[in-house]
């Protein structure tokens, strides 16, 4: 697996954790059913709507882009145990003509290259 789609991969997990909390809460405000009967939900259908109400945001072109020339320039890395990975690593734009990137745990931006002399 590389380190953009353990990027990605994590991503996912994001989405599926966000849509179990968008269930609990949209559930959580019937407290109690009228009827008094147990709800049924279908997931499928749950999973459509939320598709519908939070679309989602594929990587974009820039930022494939951004870290495969990271990776590429040694700025990040592929492997998972090295301090740049950058499967932990997000992408910020760029700003000054350089790729910025954001530790996902730590807030920490990677160093920007200093020019050689």
């Amino acid at each position: 697996m590389s380190a953009l789609s353990d990027v990605q991969h994590g991503e996912r997990n994001d989405r599926r954790l966000n849509f179990i909390k968008w269930l609990i809460m949209k559930y959580d405000r019937v407290k109690e059913n009228p009827l008094g009967r147990d709800f049924e939900i279908d997931p499928d259908a749950e999973y459509k709507e939320f598709e519908t109400k939070f679309p989602i945001n594929e990587p974009s072109s820039e930022s494939k882009r951004e870290f495969e020339k990271a990776i590429k320039e040694g700025r990040l890395s592929s492997g998972p145990t090295d301090k740049n990975y950058a499967g932990n690593y997000m992408y910020m734009g760029i700003h000054g003509g350089v790729a910025m990137f954001k530790h996902s745990m730590t807030r920490e931006y990677l160093p920007v290259p200093q020019p050689s002399n």
